[in-house]
């Protein structure tokens, strides 16, 4: 009868240690574990582009060209040298916003985005798809870029002014077809 009370007390201690060695190792996981944090580009027109961490503004950037920009990054942020991507245009699939890593700064804390241009060599994804920049060094969470382009809304031709304009040419046409003197024959 004691052999029986000695298995239950090891097969009770065997899973109470198997509860208290979960239990430590749960509580020693980092809270941060499976935490993202997002970068998000947006070209609001060829010569505009804001960037925003989690929501809130980030980084420089500066406008080098119509549709390209040199966007720098706070050194907490580590990007991969091989970040790069090719949002498709929403307004012409044949286009691509290409962000890239800036090879030329020394730093390697800038990317580089192009905006209406060919395919470049990343793969091509959606517009506001998010791919994987790099680690935030502060509590190393990855950090994914998105891409939105806002920029068609603004360069998409006024449909009113280029009607009013074809019927005043036409009224124009037709006034001048009046005039006799005009004639030639």
């Amino acid at each position: 009868m004691k052999t029986r009370y000695a298995h239950a007390i090891c097969r009770l201690g065997g899973a109470v240690s198997l509860t208290i060695l979960t239990t430590i190792t749960w509580m020693a996981t980092p809270t941060f574990a499976g935490f993202v944090h997002t970068l998000s580009i947006t070209e609001n027109s060829p010569i505009s582009l804001s960037v925003t961490f989690d929501g809130s503004a980030f980084g420089t950037v500066v406008n080098t060209l119509p549709d390209q920009w040199t966007v720098t990054l706070p050194r907490e942020i580590q990007i991969n040298a091989s970040f790069g991507g090719n949002w498709i245009e929403p307004e012409n699939p044949l286009r691509f916003n290409i962000v890239a890593t800036d090879l030329t700064n020394v730093n390697h804390d800038s990317i580089i985005v192009h905006s209406d241009s060919l395919p470049g060599e990343f793969s091509q994804i959606a517009d506001g798809a998010a791919i994987l920049l790099g680690t935030d060094l502060t509590d190393g969470a990855s950090v994914f870029a998105q891409f939105h382009d806002q920029a068609a809304a603004n360069e998409t031709p006024d449909t009113a002014f280029t009607f009013g304009l074809f019927l005043f040419s036409l009224t124009t046409l037709l006034g001048a077809s009046r005039f006799r003197w005009l004639r030639t024959d």
